[in-house]
């Protein structure tokens, strides 16, 4: 995207089914119709500043190496990729020499990982030589490996950047101090200096809560209901509905009802739930608010979804369920947190990434009480009782 923005040509591979529909001209299937013979792709692709693609993709396209050799590579996400993803392409060769002269890796392992199935004991690696070289467990990114072994210190191969433009600074205060060492900073942005209000003057207590507060928690107690699944909640999920109606009329009124330019579905609001079973309750406690209430069909198309396909989006208002009502759940949200030694912290990999999907509100809602049972979480929720914006669903609903 930001290449189009700046008018900077590129190929990119891969087919119509994965590639959003402003970036098709620039793929290689597709600009390969164009030519008239072999020869001409062939130039094609030599004379191609930019080639773009997922690793999937270009390992599936290594013929491209024996083509042309690329200054630079830049892997984005680096801390989601598995050593045997990236050997392909650190490997390269183009006339027997390195296809690709400098790379550059990009991520945060402090987000979220890999995905992988097998457990610790199956990923542990035994082997002395591997060992010495930091693989000490196979479902660690070839990215984190480099990070142990050089250090974040090293500036001749590790640089770490400070410099935040997505969340405004009263979101970013907790998952800075909690998880950065204190180290972020914004930009700043234009939205990261907006001021917050101090007052609201209407009888809307949600409303409220959105007008004076960047960052809130709500605390929602599930109802005694024992017919309905563990993954779902559904007085969360009403909760969760009336915020997004509240904030859609919000914007409304703000723009003066303009609804072309003041709602966008991919830019406005976000959901973020851990369960499948939640994402369907919280659609169709919207969609009732739609029909009831007459609200534009629009907000049926608001992105929910889990926080690992959240990671690398944003959203000007991010909500975040935690959906869980039993004790044993607590292990299912926590499964990616571990200790950093050099920060002499517990990071949590998943609150992180959803909390900092957020630019301009936060709002979290969950079973304080049951979340409590968490370090990190507990720390969360005594955070947001400090800073006053900690609320429980039967004072928002009086």
């Amino acid at each position: 995207s930001k290449l189009k923005e700046e008018n900077i040509d590129f190929l990119r591979l891969g087919n119509d089914f994965s590639c959003a529909s402003e970036y098709r001209d620039n793929l290689l299937s597709n600009k390969a119709r164009l030519c008239n013979n072999i020869d001409d792709i062939r130039h094609l692709i030599i004379n191609s500043r930019i080639i773009c693609g997922t690793t999937t993709a270009f390992n599936s396209h290594t013929e491209i190496f024996s083509l042309k050799s690329f200054q630079l590579a830049i892997i984005d996400e680096a801390s989601q990729i598995l050593e045997p993803h990236i050997i392909g392409l650190l490997s390269a060769k183009h006339d027997k020499e390195n296809a690709i002269e400098k790379i550059v890796m990009i991520g945060d392992e402090k987000q979220l990982p890999a995905v992988v199935q097998q457990e610790a004991n199956e990923s542990v690696v035994n082997s002395k030589s591997l060992n010495d070289i930091g693989l000490t467990d196979c479902r660690l990114s070839f990215f984190e490996r480099m990070i142990r072994i050089y250090g974040k210190n090293n500036h001749n191969y590790c640089h770490v950047l400070t410099r935040q433009g997505r969340m405004h600074p009263e979101i970013a205060t907790f998952p800075n101090e909690a998880f950065y060492g204190g180290t972020l900073l914004p930009v700043p942005l234009r939205h990261q200096t907006e001021a917050t209000p101090l007052e609201y003057h209407g009888n809307n207590s949600i409303e409220k809560i959105l007008t004076t507060h960047r960052i809130s928690f709500i605390s929602c107690c599930p109802e005694d209901n024992t017919e309905e699944p563990d993954k779902m909640n559904s007085a969360e999920a009403e909760i969760i509905a009336d915020i997004v109606c509240t904030q859609y009329n919000m914007i409304m009124q703000q723009n003066n009802d303009n609804a072309t330019d003041a709602f966008n579905v991919n830019k406005s609001i976000g959901i973020i739930v851990p369960y499948r079973n939640q994402i369907s309750t919280v659609r169709n406690a919207i969609d009732r608010r739609i029909e009831e209430s007459g609200l534009s069909e629009t907000l049926h198309d608001i992105t929910i979804d889990t926080v690992e396909r959240y990671q690398g989006s944003q959203r000007d208002l991010i909500i975040y369920g935690f959906t869980i009502k039993k004790y044993y759940q607590l292990s299912f949200l926590t499964d990616n947190e571990y200790y950093d030694e050099t920060e002499d912290a517990t990071i949590d990999r998943k609150l992180n990434v959803a909390m900092t999907r957020a630019r301009k509100h936060l709002v979290m809602v969950g079973n304080a009480q049951l979340l409590s049972n968490d370090f990190t979480f507990k720390r969360l929720i005594e955070y947001t009782k400090e800073e006053k914006c900690f609320f429980t669903a039967q004072n928002i609903q009086e």
